[in-house]
């Protein structure tokens, strides 16, 4: 008796249109929605033409592409439906042509709208679904997406245009606080996803105070999915071949020759045989007259540079000479080596004169 409830044609009504709505819950079909919903005539005509495109397609597919590869069949998906548009396109231009250019290329794209693709493969192709069982979800599904179509449609056109077919209503010709409902804004396309989201959640609140059993089956599920990748054989055998071994490193290495690198900690830790070099001693200098509450809140005033004396620095020089081979001198070489000695004096005569001036003070009271 349960398996007949579920089969029958107001349960899946109800769960077609409302539980299941392809826009609002599936997240399908929402190019034409958001496009060219900005008046409830347009609204009406693209849902006019699409409930018996959906229809007449999952019964085509459900009686005769069940046995058809799925790529054969999506293209089949689109023969039908322009088959069906085609003449209702016809039938249109006779009656009002201005309809068919209000609707632009979305009324003949229905034939390839995702909410048919996404029904005639979930459900009317399986082989054990039977043509009622196809019949009554392409009505369901055509009236859920109808009515959502247009209810944007109408809102849209109410509080964009302030009007209802194309009527002007009271409102939008009366000023203070009625302009507030005139919003011009919401015929552009963000307007349709902002009547979208309201109706989406008015929806699921329906759900979840009125028909609690089917809050988690109208929940939006996401599921990852696994791509498998391919790589061809050449790019296998390129990867391979740039690929450095083990023993490709080790001979690296010995060719290096890398074996007077330290091998452990103690080895590292060992000190150089080079001279030590004495660091400069930065002392600061207090202002005169200035008294300082605590050492190490006062600012630096001055700076005081203590060099290393002299004796020191010749010892470095000393230790850090390289010794040179005897060789026979040059007019070049005893040209450069005066030139390095006048250099070096320049130098010892600089840092002499800088010595004397940071010792002095510059700080007395005026």
């Amino acid at each position: 008796m349960r398996k007949k409830n579920n089969a029958s044609f107001s349960h899946m009504l109800f769960r077609g249109a409302l539980i299941h709505n392809p826009i609002l819950v599936q997240v399908v079909g929402l190019c034409p929605v958001v496009a060219v919903s900005v008046n409830l005539k347009t609204a009406a005509l693209l849902s006019g033409v699409f409930l018996p495109t959906i229809i007449l397609t999952q019964v085509i597919a459900c009686l005769f592409l069940k046995k058809l590869p799925r790529y054969l069949r999506i293209s089949l998906y689109l023969l039908i439906g322009l088959a069906i548009i085609c003449p209702l396109l016809f039938v249109i231009d006779q009656y009002d042509p201005s309809l068919r250019l209000d609707a632009g290329i979305f009324l003949p794209l229905l034939a390839v709208n995702s909410v048919t693709a996404l029904h005639c493969e979930k459900l009317a192709v399986r082989p054990d679904v039977k043509l009622k069982i196809a019949l009554y979800d392409a009505v369901a599904t055509g009236v859920g997406f109808s009515v959502v179509f247009v209810l944007v449609g109408f809102l849209r056109e109410f509080f964009g245009a302030g009007a209802v077919l194309g009527r002007p209503l009271p409102f939008s010709k009366m000023g203070g606080a009625a302009e507030l409902l005139h919003l011009p804004a919401l015929l552009l396309p963000f307007g349709s996803f902002l009547f979208l989201g309201f109706l989406a959640a008015g929806l699921r609140w329906i759900t979840k105070h009125f028909f609690p059993a089917y809050v988690a089956e109208s929940a939006l599920k996401i599921s990852q999915t696994a791509v498998p990748v391919r790589l061809e054989a050449e790019s296998v055998e390129q990867a391979r071949a740039e690929t450095v071994t083990l023993p490709e490193l080790d001979a690296l290495a010995d060719i290096a020759d890398l074996a007077d690198l330290p091998e452990t900690e103690e080895d590292m830790k060992m000190p150089l045989d080079t001279p030590e070099i004495p660091e400069l001693e930065i002392t600061p200098l207090p202002r005169k007259g200035a008294a300082l509450p605590e050492k190490e809140a006062a600012p630096p005033a001055a700076f005081h540079l203590t060099l290393p004396d002299p004796q020191t620095m010749e010892q470095v020089e000393r230790e850090l000479e390289v010794p040179r081979a005897p060789a026979e001198t040059t007019e070049q070489e005893e040209d450069s080596s005066s030139e390095i000695f006048e250099i070096q004096a320049q130098f010892q005569r600089i840092m002499s004169e800088l010595d004397q001036y940071l010792n002095t003070d510059f700080l007395d009271d005026k």
